[in-house]
């Protein structure tokens, strides 16, 4: 990223991400970038989701193609621990699903393996989705090629 034909700009920091302005003279439109590492706790947590919903509407943010990625620590669905049944739903789980639907993010499609984290206890092996990248309308639209590639986790 650290080219002279593309510029980056810090618009927003906290203890759980760092969000970017970039430009590049090959792309048309600017775009932003929050880059994400979830606190390990819940309630600490909870502030990042309203963080987002302070940086969607940011007259530096809004209208701009944007994702978001990284370690959440949180999970979005059950389907997403190796461990959960499909009908169990935590409160964590719920505010980042409102978080995401009220912001209008979705999972960017991605290929490689759905469960980015294991505890790697052997027999008693639980695997989640905590690793995801989150993108808005505008980025789909302006990146419609766009894909996630997701190693196995370590």
């Amino acid at each position: 990223m650290w080219h002279s034909s593309v510029s980056v700009s810090v618009v927003h920091k906290s203890l759980q991400s760092l969000s970017c302005i970039v430009n590049m003279h090959f792309v048309s439109s600017a775009f932003a970038v929050s880059f994400v590492y979830g606190s390990n706790f819940k309630k600490i947590r909870r502030n990042f989701w309203s963080e987002l919903g302070f940086l969607s509407s940011s007259p530096s943010l809004m209208d701009l193609p944007w994702t978001i990625m990284g370690d959440f620590n949180q999970i979005l669905d059950p389907s997403e621990n190796s461990l959960a049944d499909q009908f169990s739903s935590s409160r964590g789980m719920r505010e980042f699903q409102s978080c995401t639907h009220l912001l209008g993010l979705l999972d960017l499609q991605f290929c490689g393996n759905s469960f980015t984290w294991s505890n790697n206890q052997g027999a008693s092996v639980i695997s989640k989705k905590l690793d995801r990248i989150l993108v808005n309308d505008n980025w789909l639209q302006c990146f419609p090629a766009s894909l996630g590639v997701f190693s196995d986790p370590g």
